[in-house]
């Protein structure tokens, strides 16, 4: 007599009543609001940290007025691309120059040259002016290897050291 398997096991469907991994469609448009269990969960810890430099940074004049600096610290991964995503926009909004600083950036991957790109891209549509203040080994590499160096304006880091 032969076993059979379960059938639900390889058919791909989820039991009834089971709850999907993540709490949102993570190919809709950012601007779309997401679940309330997500909605409701409060800041990740990652954020409110994150604003206190930039408050510090403000209070003591560190940061010029229609300036921003974003400093992006040693890493710019997939887990850090939903924070950075928040700030880069917010950047966006003012009306003065840009400054990057990626020059302490050890780890970067897809997502982060990715939304390095499209923080480029929309910059340029906007007619911003965003310059690098210095840039890792590890971003230009990176940046190199998939071609988005020119789009980063990297090469222009490189030129100037």
């Amino acid at each position: 007599m032969a076993t059979s398997k379960n059938k639900n096991a390889s058919n791909g469907r989820r039991k009834r009543g089971a709850k999907p991994v993540i709490g949102h469609d993570p190919l809709a448009p950012a601007g779309e609001a997401l679940p309330d269990e997500v909605e409701n969960a409060g800041p990740e810890p990652a954020e409110a940290v994150a604003e206190e430099p930039r408050a510090a940074a403000e209070e003591s004049g560190a940061v010029g007025a229609g300036a921003a600096d974003l400093v992006f610290g040693d890493s710019l991964i997939i887990a850090d691309v939903a924070d950075w995503h928040q700030r880069l926009s917010d950047a966006l909004k003012g009306d003065g120059a840009l400054m990057l600083d990626g020059g302490d950036l050890e780890q970067v991957d897809g997502a982060g040259l990715q939304l390095l790109a499209a923080f480029m891209k929309e910059a340029v549509t906007l007619h911003l002016t965003v310059e690098w203040s210095a840039a890792s080994q590890v971003l230009c590499e990176a940046a190199d290897q998939s071609g988005l160096a020119g789009l980063l304006r990297l090469n222009e880091v490189n030129e100037a050291a």
